[in-house]
């Protein structure tokens, strides 16, 4: 990388001059960047799992350990990652963001508005705004991975968490 980052200063200038040299880099650097800004972020469950490991409980996921994915690039959405062990269960969770839920491993069942909803991997939850649910794991545990647009009620500061006032 060093050497790339010596011929990458260097070559502009060798075959130009140094009169505009810097923007001339600069407009040379433009399609790499893009490239990079478009390219997809992908995450390895193997550094997710580990990751959790550390992970402290939280009680805006009802007290779940979880983790936040992906950089500051995704900011209009949010993507978590909750680990739910054998047989446990979140708080009530109640939030103004959307949320869509993706059973990555495991089984369990979301609880809303009274109704029991049985999921296992694979299977996709969709959580409208502010609806009170809590989430049940199975024999085997669960990992979620949660997809919402708390990032964009943030920056409007219009996000609010009801588990958070209890």
């Amino acid at each position: 990388e060093g050497m790339m980052a010596i011929v990458k200063g260097a070559l502009p200038r060798a075959l130009f001059g140094p009169d505009g040299c810097g923007r001339r880099s600069g407009l040379l650097e433009v399609p790499a960047r893009v490239a990079q800004a478009t390219a997809p972020i992908a995450f390895r469950i193997e550094d997710m799992l580990a990751q959790l490991v550390d992970a402290e409980a939280n009680p805006e996921i009802g007290g779940l350990r979880s983790i936040t994915l992906g950089p500051a690039a995704l900011d209009t959405i949010r993507l978590d990652v909750a680990q739910i062990p054998a047989g446990g269960r979140s708080a009530p969770i109640q939030e103004t963001a959307n949320s869509v839920f993706a059973v990555m491993q495991g089984d369990g069942v979301f609880h809303v508005a009274g109704q029991a909803m049985p999921c296992r991997f694979g299977d996709t939850i969709a959580m409208p705004s502010w609806r009170e649910f809590h989430f049940e794991a199975g024999e085997t545990g669960a990992l979620l991975l949660k997809v919402s647009d708390r990032t964009v009620m943030e920056k409007l500061g219009w996000y609010r968490n009801g588990a958070a006032n209890r």
